[in-house]
């Protein structure tokens, strides 16, 4: 079976999304010696160096991860040229046009059709119009969380059968101890954040990640005996311009107790991650929602909010709060900052939780979708 593998979202300083097209592939090197792969990958830097298989064939365009130029006009032919089996488009959208190959597409959530208002207008728009053909024209989806796959089938004409739910994975860099933390010290305090006295956030900085709530229930507890040496940290890519972060935070009057990092090193991740005494996530919705999973594996006690795929993803390993409502953050908070024995039964908890979410899992999972249909492929051959 020769499959295509749509990289297009993997680059540096890549999402979500890119991540998890970028796991994929490095869990397909490992574990599939018998299939042949070619990888549609931007002109854009790679995160790392690559090291693939012989087997493994990379061809790189001058194309958008977002570009439905490429997705309708450029990507039949390639599919019919490169003698394609299987077709996954980690990113929403397949081609119109039949061709040999089988498609597939992963729609990681519909935040763009249920709250439009949290979503750039043109990224929407073509996420909204990519979802709809997929939904009609692809071979199969895959999507991330059962709640994903409920709202995909609530509001677009998506068949139950051709509509698989593959939970990620979350990355623990081989080899390491997370017990041992006290190593990563140096990094936290390079930046300003004393090990242990900060609270956490990590994801991009945009409308739906409701930020604000966090700011809001932080300068609550920073007015407590109990929060008053302690620090936010928020590290992440800003995505949405018409966030104002910083007059938000200069508002709350709490410019003196926030770090905004932006995008981190690996290396710096690993460290805040380390030195931090909580993880908060306040998210209004997500498909799936990476960082808590990050968080959880490394034994940081979590919060997260109770909206959309969040509990279901973090089960009983983590403390939920209303979204809306930044004084029960802030009571949710203050019980994780003052109840050490609390935190060591989260944090054991979380790694429990977030063990069960491995890229191995998750890639073997995808193995066997590209197999069915496979096999459907060579029962009834499509194009040329």
């Amino acid at each position: 079976m020769r499959i295509a593998l749509d990289c297009r979202a993997v680059f540096r300083g890549m999402g979500g999304i890119g991540r998890y097209a970028w796991c994929l592939l490095r869990e397909f090197s490992r574990l599939d010696e018998v299939n042949e792969y070619v990888c549609y990958f931007t002109h854009l830097d790679l995160p790392e160096p690559l090291d693939l298989p012989s087997r493994f064939r990379i061809r790189r365009f001058r194309a958008g991860m977002v570009d439905d130029r490429f997705d309708q006009m450029m990507l039949p032919s390639l599919l019919n040229e490169d003698r394609i089996d299987v077709y996954h488009n980690p990113t929403f959208a397949v081609p119109l046009v039949r061709t040999r190959a089988r498609t597939v597409a992963t729609i990681h959530d519909v935040v763009f059709r249920r709250h439009p208002n949290l979503v750039e207008h043109h990224l929407k728009s073509y996420l909204d119009l990519a979802t709809l053909r997929s939904c009609k024209a692809a071979d199969h989806l895959i999507t991330v969380s059962h709640f994903s796959k409920r709202e995909i089938l609530s509001l677009y004409p998506a068949e139950d059968h051709k509509l698989s739910v593959i939970h990620n994975g979350v990355e623990l860099r081989t080899g390491e101890d997370v017990s041992d933390r006290e190593s990563f010290r140096p990094l936290t305090e390079r930046v300003g954040l004393r090990y242990g006295m900060y609270v956490l956030y990590v994801g991009s900085i945009e409308t739906k990640k409701n930020i604000g709530v966090l700011l809001q229930a932080f300068s609550r507890i920073s007015r407590t005996e109990e929060g008053q040496s302690l620090k936010l940290a928020i590290a992440g890519a800003r995505n949405d311009a018409a966030y104002p972060l910083e007059s938000s935070i200069r508002e709350l009057g709490i410019e003196q107790r926030v770090k905004v990092l932006g995008y981190v090193s690996s290396n710096l991740l690993e460290a805040l991650y380390a030195g931090a005494l909580v993880f908060v996530y306040p998210s209004l919705y997500e498909g799936f929602g990476f960082p808590p999973l990050e968080a959880m594996v490394r034994g940081v006690p979590t919060i997260v909010s109770d909206a959309s795929s969040l509990p279901e993803v973090v089960g009983d390993a983590a403390l939920l709060f209303d979204p809306n409502r930044p004084e029960q953050l802030a009571d949710v908070l203050t019980s994780f900052i003052t109840d050490s024995q609390r935190r060591q039964e989260y944090s054991k908890r979380g790694v429990r939780q977030a063990a069960r979410f491995t890229w191995r899992r998750c890639a073997e999972e995808h193995l066997r979708v590209y197999e069915q249909l496979s096999r459907i492929h060579e029962a009834a051959p499509l194009g040329v």
